[in-house]
């Protein structure tokens, strides 16, 4: 299918489309001759007419002296990277301004496939989430939102290639601030806009980005948007947020054997259940998980919390991948445990105070896949058991949700324990 991108000729992405309207490459050549004449071919001035050049020329649909220049641009930019000077002040602005100068070498190469219609080597560069850093890292907000807004006409906003760089760009943001909020926001705000052109408003896709979004709201009290979007969630989803009681059902457990939290038959692979330890270097602690609550008396009740079910729930991002559940299992299960690693933090008063210990966070994932009725069922102190709280309530941020549990074939609800152990090198 051939795909259009009219909005893309209005993106401003690193430079000026008036500019490159009124100016022919006979003039820009002109004007990047004189400035070699004066600075020579190592400066930052000639790369920058040249990129300039480079997108005129893409214009034209001349790609093959777009790509020459691009290639000389290239040999500038490594003459500059291969001789940054000692001294700091001089370092630090040579460093952001070859900053700036590779992130828009990188737009206009990437515009350039673009224009030739060579999506494959397109999406190629928009999976490489180096451009999502460097766009942070000199404050280029707005190529971020563009180059999603490109992801999303070329492969749109479930793909592993979007949701990866979203996810890269989210949690770069990570300092509790102004102007993070305000990109975290619209971050969101560019994910429901592009899932809700995707799908319909009662599409799985498009409720659960409405619930990330609220969990996000929720958490830097917006009070006015959590609420209109739990409203919009709860039409179509009506106990997402966990506001409907529910009994708990244990699995069958045999006199004089202790209770379990896992399935029966044992698998080689990381799983959920497994601690997690926060510390340098990994231990061979095995230490018994908290054991589940007694089976409560038979009750009749169709939203029930098992502990073990036919298909257990699985962390998103695997569900693309080949293989059958059990295949899928492993690679949510790697992809959670670097999910907690990534995010978690060794509390400053417990390693001040050498306490160290498991935390043991409980939890239920709904029928929708959302995550409900947090509870720290072990703490060792110096806000080990909130850290673990606070990361795993980071799940419902996701663009995407767990894939429930399973069981006669219906989506069920599980409660699920993840250990967390706490150790100071």
């Amino acid at each position: 299918m051939k795909l259009t991108f009219f909005l893309l000729l209005s993106l401003s992405i690193g430079f000026s489309p008036l500019l490159v309207a009124q100016q022919s490459t006979t003039e820009i050549q002109k004007e990047a001759d004189n400035i070699k004449s004066k600075e020579g071919t190592t400066s930052f001035d000639y790369a920058e007419k040249l990129l300039e050049l480079t997108k005129a020329y893409q214009k034209e649909n001349n790609f093959e002296k777009a790509k020459s220049l691009d290639q000389e641009v290239s040999g500038i930019l490594k003459e500059f990277s291969d001789s940054i000077p000692e001294d700091y002040e001089a370092e630090y602005a040579i460093k952001e301004k070859l900053e700036n100068l590779l992130l828009e070498q990188y737009l206009t190469r990437w515009q350039g496939f673009i224009g030739q219609e060579r999506y494959p080597e397109a999406q190629q560069l928009i999976s490489d989430k180096d451009w999502v850093k460097r766009s942070i890292k000199i404050k280029q907000y707005l190529d971020i939102i563009s180059l999603l807004q490109v992801a999303h006409q070329t492969i749109g906003s479930q793909h592993k290639d979007y949701l990866e760089n979203w996810n890269a760009a989210y949690y770069l943001y990570t300092d509790v601030s102004y102007y993070n909020l305000q990109q975290t926001k619209n971050l969101w705000k560019a994910i429901t806009l592009h899932r809700a052109k995707e799908t319909a408003e009662d599409h799985p896709a498009n409720i659960e980005v409405l619930f990330g979004y609220a969990n996000f709201s929720n958490r830097t009290n917006d009070t006015e948007t959590y609420e209109t979007l739990k409203t919009k969630v709860e039409k179509h989803w009506p106990y997402a947020f966990g506001n409907k009681a529910t009994v708990l059902t244990a699995p069958p457990i045999k006199k004089n054997s202790p209770p379990k939290n896992t399935p029966v038959e044992k698998e080689e692979e990381p799983r959920p259940d497994q601690e997690i330890n926060v510390s340098s270097e990994m231990t061979d602690d095995d230490s018994e998980l908290p054991e589940p609550p007694p089976e409560p008396p038979f009750e009749e009740d169709t939203e029930s919390v098992h502990f073990t079910v036919e298909v257990m729930p699985r962390f998103p991002g695997c569900e693309a991948a080949k293989g059958d559940d059990k295949a899928k299992k492993s690679c949510a299960d790697q992809r959670l445990l670097q999910f907690i690693y990534s995010k978690i933090k060794y509390p400053e008063i417990a390693r001040e105070n050498g306490i160290e210990g498991m935390a043991v966070v409980s939890f239920v994932i709904t029928e929708y896949g959302t995550i409900i009725d947090f509870k720290i069922l072990r703490d060792p102190g110096g806000a080990c058991g909130k850290e673990a709280l606070r990361v795993v309530k980071l799940m419902n941020e996701l663009p995407s949700r767990w894939t429930p549990g399973r069981q006669d074939g219906e989506n069920v609800r599980v409660k699920f324990n993840l250990p967390v152990r706490f150790k100071l090198n």
